[in-house]
């Protein structure tokens, strides 16, 4: 049988107390600093984003790709960007997102390679659409809001074309929208889901 001497056992209990403490404060800088590089890789995505070769490949894929150019012309108000554009992060994909008839949004993806200079698409994988239902948009005391949706359908290129030879109408696909109730605040918002 082993004994520890009260003051033994004091010293231990202060020992793993402080290595306790040491763990919690490291945790907290290694979670802080996670934070600041999300917040910097935000912010240098979005000054990427100002760059003239970033708006050059954005305006070569709108015409070399045919899904983007089609979902441009099928919905001209359409918001488009890449993920991962210096492929650092992962393979290049080109988004498109759409907001339709005040309640639904129509995503986009698309890989894409770039050339050399990463001004022009040389070459595009097969798109995947995802539509979503917003059921509602809510209001957070910072000033951002909340946004509650679904997702209706998940599709490929087929789907798509038959959608884009009907003039975006997603019924011809057996996809019934509401046309006539809108979410409030959903143009404001929609992007921000």
């Amino acid at each position: 049988m082993m004994v520890i001497r009260v003051h033994t056992f004091f010293l231990m209990l202060f020992r793993f107390s402080f290595y306790l403490g040491v763990l919690i404060v490291l945790s907290s800088i290694a979670s802080c600093q996670k934070a600041t590089e999300n917040a910097l890789d935000f912010y240098a995505r979005q000054k990427l984003k100002e760059t003239q070769e970033y708006s050059n490949a954005l305006n070569d894929a709108l015409v070399n790709v045919p899904c983007a150019r089609d979902f441009k012309k099928s919905f001209p108000l359409s918001r488009e960007s890449f993920t991962s554009f210096t492929g650092k992060r992962g393979t290049p994909n080109l988004i498109c997102m759409a907001g339709l008839y005040g309640r639904y949004v129509l995503r986009m993806d698309v890989e894409v390679t770039f050339d050399s200079s990463r001004t022009k698409v040389l070459s595009y994988g097969d798109p995947i659409f995802c539509l979503v239902e917003v059921i509602g948009i809510s209001p957070l005391p910072d000033d951002r809001v909340a946004i509650t949706s679904t997702s209706i359908k998940e599709f490929g290129e087929e789907l798509w074309k038959t959608i884009v030879e009907h003039s975006g109408d997603f019924s011809t696909v057996g996809i019934e929208l509401r046309k006539d109730d809108p979410v409030p605040g959903f143009d404001q918002h929609w992007w921000e889901g």
